[in-house]
């Protein structure tokens, strides 16, 4: 604080003072204001001096408070400032990390399509000697069959994995069977339509194509066997009358005809 507020009612205190009194004491204010204590009075100001010491106490005090509101004001504006922009300078990195987060997962995906092409042109190559080489393998011929039934251009690598465990779960033999029956009665089809009579074969125990045939071959318990006859319709087992033409025309305009 760095001034002295004097205020006009004082005039009435120093009203009984001399002017050498008054100056004193107000340089005595001054002085105490500025932090060099007290100075020593001789005059009647002395008497003044712990009044306006008091109110000059009170003034610092009342500066003090206000220098300190103002502080933790600007200290509080400040912090909000610097939390906006850490809040957008937050997103602005959320937004790069996403767009580098998604750049990385289009790379990626690049790079699985070109491993993919690559892995389906070396399939393409092994295409044409697939059964002669790959006995080695689980489900070599099983796989060719499949490729040449189904008229694939290559197998993906789920599928090749399909094959070799059921090949070598169920046998490869009843694998082929598989896939050839439903090449025959539906067409080419994918893989998962082989999988279904894969499974109904397997769980009744067939291992060979012969068994298939047979299992194949037994009669339905709805139709029962092949060649048997089927029993009447009974909302048709009626006698049934013959009309002369025009006894229809009647019998709908006239009703029906009474009985003698």
């Amino acid at each position: 604080m760095n001034y002295v507020k004097i205020f006009y009612d004082m005039l009435e205190a120093f009203e009984p003072l001399s002017y050498e009194e008054r100056g004193r004491l107000l340089t005595a204010m001054l002085r105490y204001a500025r932090g060099d204590g007290e100075m020593e009075l001789i005059g009647s100001e002395r008497f003044l001096f712990p009044m306006m010491r008091a109110q000059l106490d009170r003034d610092k005090a009342t500066y003090e408070d206000k220098v300190e509101k103002s502080r933790e004001s600007a200290r509080k504006r400040w912090e909000r400032k610097l939390e906006e922009e850490m809040r957008s300078h937050g997103n602005a990195c959320e937004g790069m990390r996403t767009h580098a987060v998604a750049s990385e997962r289009m790379q990626d995906k690049e790079k699985d399509k070109e491993e993919e092409k690559d892995q389906y042109k070396e399939e393409g190559e092994e295409k044409e000697d697939l059964t002669t080489r790959g006995r080695g393998r689980e489900g070599a011929a099983a796989a060719a069959a499949f490729v040449k039934e189904m008229n694939v251009g290559s197998l993906s690598p789920s599928v090749r994995r399909e094959i070799a465990h059921w090949c070598k779960k169920a046998g490869e033999e009843l694998v082929i069977t598989a896939i050839r029956h439903v090449a025959v009665r539906y067409g080419p089809k994918s893989w998962g339509y082989v999988e279904r009579p894969l499974c109904e074969w397997y769980e009744a125990g067939l291992t060979t194509r012969e068994e298939v045939l047979a299992y194949l071959a037994r009669p339905s318990p709805k139709t029962g066997p092949r060649g048997a006859e089927r029993p009447k319709n009974r909302a048709l087992d009626y006698d049934q009358r013959t009309y002369a033409p025009g006894e229809l025309d009647d019998l709908f305009i006239t009703g029906a005809p009474e009985e003698d």
